[in-house]
């Protein structure tokens, strides 16, 4: 991972998380909400798979496409 779970989430809009819930979450916060969420979804023995995908990493020109 490039990234710490205790680090703040990047703002990719300035008005995205102002004045949200989401405003102060770090990333371990992101992973439980969505895992959470997908288990109260789902079967209770219902596989997830979590892929990276070093997004982060991409230059601003090929993340457009």
């Amino acid at each position: 991972m490039t990234k710490s779970l205790n680090d703040e989430v990047d703002v990719q809009d300035g008005n995205e998380k102002e004045c949200s819930q989401f405003a102060l979450w770090r990333y371990r916060d992101y992973y439980k909400f969505w895992l959470k969420s997908i288990d109260s979804f789902s079967d209770t023995d219902s596989p997830v798979i979590i892929v990276g995908t070093h997004a982060d990493k991409l230059s601003k020109e090929v993340s457009k496409n």
